[in-house]
């Protein structure tokens, strides 16, 4: 009679567990593949494979009962790490959505918002366009393929059992976000400025001259050179998303699993 290793298959079937746990919330989070617009379907044909080719990777951790506090508390740590490496990710995106809602509110344009399939909740319209276009550029530098393939070798250093979330790491998250969020405001600075000095002007105009009509003057001005402004900024945005990222990956070497 053939003797199935009961314990042996229980522990492979906990760490694999572990293991989709921390590739599924990543990839939750993380930039064009935690994109509302993804299927589902797309993302488990992804995450189950990944999970397989992986799982020869990761130690065998310990057998846990299942649905043990001890059990729940590991997924629990798998779930909060994975969340965390999409997350440092997704902030970058998130700075070209605050620097695209400055500019659009700056250019008047803050009441054309549209329903973002992408983030799910209404963003001006030029906030979605900055998100499109780093999107594409995120795909373009091989970014998601180096994501990927750190994620992958984060397991091999890091066992699943043996990593968990600490306030370090809540902190190093917060720094970041800080750091991003400021970099937003950095890139709208330029138009934020074209757009003051243009009020000021139009002010000063109104002052001049009241009967002139600075709702027809204003708006059309404002809008012009707001887009001159944003087509003199779109250059520069692929080596701002480059700075971004290889600021990034270092950032994730720092945090428990990351690549």
């Amino acid at each position: 009679m053939i003797e199935l290793p009961v314990d042996e298959l229980l522990a492979s079937l906990q760490t694999g567990l572990l293991v989709l746990a921390r590739i599924a919330s990543m990839l939750m989070l993380a930039p064009v593949f935690g994109e509302r617009g993804v299927p589902q379907t797309v993302r488990l044909m992804l995450v189950l494979p990944l999970t397989v080719l992986v799982l020869p990777l990761v130690p065998v951790a310990d057998a846990l009962t299942m649905f043990s506090a001890a059990w729940v508390w590991a997924m629990a740590q798998q779930v909060l790490i994975g969340i965390s490496m999409g997350l440092t990710l997704r902030l970058v995106f998130e700075a070209f959505a605050l620097a695209g809602e400055l500019i659009a509110n700056s250019m008047g344009l803050g009441f054309a918002q549209l329903a973002d399939p992408v983030r799910g909740v209404n963003t001006p319209i030029v906030g979605q366009f900055l998100i499109i276009v780093a999107s594409l550029l995120f795909v373009a530098t091989g970014a998601h393929l180096t994501l990927i393939e750190g994620l992958v070798g984060s397991f091999r250093d890091r066992p699943v059992a043996q990593t968990a979330l600490d306030w370090a790491s809540v902190r190093l998250m917060l720094d970041w976000a800080g750091s991003l969020f400021a970099g937003g405001v950095q890139l709208a600075l330029p138009v934020l400025a074209a757009m003051l000095a243009v009020n000021l002007a139009i002010g000063v105009l109104g002052r001049s001259a009241p009967t002139i009509n600075l709702m027809a003057v204003g708006f059309p001005l404002t809008l012009v050179l707001g887009l001159l402004m944003l087509r003199w900024l779109l250059p520069g945005l692929a080596e701002l998303l480059t700075q971004w990222l290889d600021a990034a990956w270092p950032m994730l070497e720092q945090l428990p699993g990351g690549v």
